[in-house]
């Protein structure tokens, strides 16, 4: 389906278990998947419990883009965190992901509880596992700053 992903978040009446948001930087015509219309017609859209992830750019650069996020999500889903992931392709190198749920025990599975998940899928994967997972919930100490003194 090609539409304006906040239109369709907000007229939309298909349940999801995860909506993964990779758009733009808010600026331009990326800007309304960083608002708050968004972000409701999306927790609206999930299954209860479920996931909403997006791309929040590197913060070490663009630090404001995951305090506005938070500040926003925070409205609409009972947890609300970040998490980080190394893409040596972008400018920065370390992207930076808003997570968002109504269920804060999604984001605390023990290592052991997620290998046996990722096993279970059959996928090899070269990069990703569980201490890679539970690691990428670890924020440097500006981010986490920065966030607290937000809300």
């Amino acid at each position: 389906m090609i539409a304006d992903g906040v239109d369709f978040v907000c007229q939309s009446s298909d349940k999801y278990d995860v909506i993964i948001s990779d758009c733009t930087d808010p600026i331009g015509t990326g800007e309304r998947l960083f608002t708050s219309d968004f972000y409701q017609g999306c927790a609206r859209c999930l299954n209860e419990g479920c996931i909403f992830v997006a791309q929040n750019g590197v913060c070490f650069l663009q630090q404001d883009e995951a305090v506005t996020s938070h500040r926003k999500l925070d409205h609409y889903f009972s947890d609300v965190s970040f998490y980080q992931a190394a893409v040596p392709t972008y400018y920065g190198g370390i992207m930076t992901f808003a997570w968002a749920s109504q269920n804060p025990a999604l984001r605390q599975l023990d290592a052991t509880t997620l290998a046996a998940r990722i096993d279970q899928t059959g996928l090899t994967c070269r990069y990703y596992n569980a201490a890679i997972h539970n690691g990428s919930f670890a924020l440097p100490q500006y981010l986490l700053n920065a966030l607290s003194a937000a809300l």
